[in-house]
């Protein structure tokens, strides 16, 4: 048998010292030591405290992963829910219609109403107004996408004929948008569709104040809470707790 060197003999010996000390020779992590002029008892209190503040913290922290996980609710409104009314006040799906002329509530929007046919984005019945008034659409909650087809009463191509107005929290409108329509099956038609920050609630006004509209398949998803939102909510929560004990 070949000798073996002085080196790796010295890294067999660092090896099996290496090992004795993890077999059970392993040094244990100090013990935090009370600082100067802090006495023992002080120190006690302090770690209790600490304890105490990590017991309190995890219920707020599972709230907080529970908000992130909830799942996204959607809704869609085909105006066939109720039967033919008024649309001005009308409470459905989690949606809350209003509709107003020169902003005085007006009756002249009808929920469930028929006539148009079936369109590209339209099918009967829908919700049909005249243009010289503007509808409200509220959310009872925050939506991150927002969808529904519109349509005017006219065959021919009507440029920036639809104005929405997408409001935040405020009632303030963060995004205004002119829609086109086309005649795509009958009457001049299209699409809205919106995905991005939440939506409290949407205006619709008309370029044309002397023709009607008909509104369908009103599709909306709820917006999830941001992970940064539900933690500082569940700090919040945390908080009230802690005020009220």
């Amino acid at each position: 048998m070949r000798p073996r060197s002085r080196a790796a003999a010295r890294r067999l010996d660092a090896t099996a010292a290496h090992a004795g000390r993890g077999a059970g020779c392993r040094r244990p992590f100090p013990r935090a030591r009370p600082r100067a002029g802090e006495s023992a008892v002080a120190m006690s209190m302090k770690q209790s405290a600490i304890r105490a503040g990590f017991r309190n913290a995890t219920p707020a922290l599972a709230l907080a992963a529970a908000l992130c996980a909830l799942p996204a609710h959607a809704g869609l409104i085909t105006m066939d829910e109720l039967p033919l009314q008024p649309a001005d006040g009308l409470h459905v799906g989690g949606v809350l219609f209003s509709y107003s002329v020169d902003g005085q509530p007006d009756a002249d929007a009808s929920f469930a109403s028929y006539g148009v046919g079936d369109l590209a984005y339209i099918q009967d019945p829908s919700l049909e107004g005249a243009t010289r008034g503007t509808l409200r659409i509220a959310f009872d909650t925050p939506v991150s996408r927002l969808a529904f087809g519109i349509a005017l009463q006219s065959e021919q191509p009507q440029d920036d004929s639809v104005l929405v107005s997408l409001l935040d929290a405020d009632g303030r409108p963060f995004a205004e948008l002119a829609l086109d329509t086309a005649p795509l099956v009958a009457f001049s038609e299209t699409r809205f569709d919106y995905a991005g920050a939440p939506v409290f609630a949407v205006t619709l006004g008309f370029a044309n104040r002397g023709s009607r509209f008909v509104l369908d398949n009103l599709e909306f998803t709820s917006a999830v809470p941001e992970p940064a939102s539900a933690v500082l909510l569940a700090a919040g929560l945390l908080l009230l707790g802690r005020r009220r004990r």
